[in-house]
């Protein structure tokens, strides 16, 4: 129970170093960014496997033609590209 309300108290103290321009000097704060930025990249790299073995998958059954005539498959061919 203590470490649960220490670590929630050191939360709320890096909360009010953040808004303070304190931030600027203390590097620990800002390592939140870095591992959502390092999170993001993972991610989107998860994606682009992700849906290389779907349409690997659709190809070998001889479901290819699907990413180009049907709604779904052009939605997601068009999500794909743009993200």
């Amino acid at each position: 129970m203590l470490v649960v309300v220490f670590v929630s108290k050191m939360k709320a103290l890096q909360t009010f170093f953040v808004k303070t321009p304190l931030s600027l000097y203390m590097g620990l704060l800002n390592e939140g960014h870095e591992y959502h930025a390092h999170a993001g990249v993972y991610i989107a790299f998860d994606v682009w496997v992700h849906t290389i073995f779907h349409i690997l998958r659709w190809i070998s059954q001889g479901n290819g033609e699907l990413l180009w005539t049907t709604n779904a498959g052009i939605s997601g061919l068009i999500t794909v590209f743009v993200t």
